[in-house]
């Protein structure tokens, strides 16, 4: 079922079976960390089945070129996704959320900030996602549960790494912990 319209890695397939088998609530979806949300796991939930979606980053320059892309797609021209322009930390995270009207009930949460996703996932309550999308730090395994400290500020690209090997993130069995504890299952 997996298959690449808008994402990195085959996500847009993978979401739509499951939402195939789950069914769908509001068609509501959040992506933090989507850079121009262009490529990323909501786009093709946006442009190609109408669902509404919040698309967060910290860097306007993407964000601009995101409103350009939605402001052309025939789908997306006359409702597109809301945009914010702001650095994601655990303390504002919800109120992001919560400014933009999304709260409660939404049918899919993807995060991606290359660093302190565990941490924003943790600090969540403002919404209640269905289905969560996570990137996990494979260089530490699939067995041991590692995270990264919290920095406010983190930066992937400013960060020096290892062996050539990113040394940030949380790695899945973490993720797998924190997911039991939330009420979820890994799919």
């Amino acid at each position: 079922v997996q298959f690449r319209a808008y994402s990195q890695s085959g996500e847009d397939g993978l979401l739509l079976f499951i939402f195939s088998v789950l069914g769908t609530t509001n068609k509501k979806c959040v992506e933090i960390c989507c850079g121009e949300g262009i490529e990323c796991n909501t786009a093709n939930l946006i442009v190609n089945h109408g669902w509404n979606g919040l698309l967060v980053d910290g860097d306007d320059v993407k964000l601009q070129r995101g409103r350009e892309f939605y402001g052309q797609c025939q789908g997306t021209r006359i409702w597109p996704p809301h945009f914010e322009r702001r650095w994601v930390t655990r303390e504002n995270v919800n109120d992001i959320l919560r400014d933009k009207n999304f709260s409660g009930v939404i049918d899919l949460l993807s995060l991606d900030l290359d660093g302190n996703d565990y941490w924003i996932w943790q600090a969540i309550d403002a919404i209640d996602p269905r289905v969560v999308i996570l990137e996990y730090q494979s260089a530490w395994g699939p067995d041991k549960r590692i995270t990264q400290r919290y920095q406010e500020d983190f930066n992937f690209f400013s960060t020096k790494v290892g062996l050539g090997l990113p040394r940030c993130g949380a790695s899945l069995a973490a993720f797998v912990k924190k997911k039991k504890k939330k009420g979820y299952r890994l799919v």
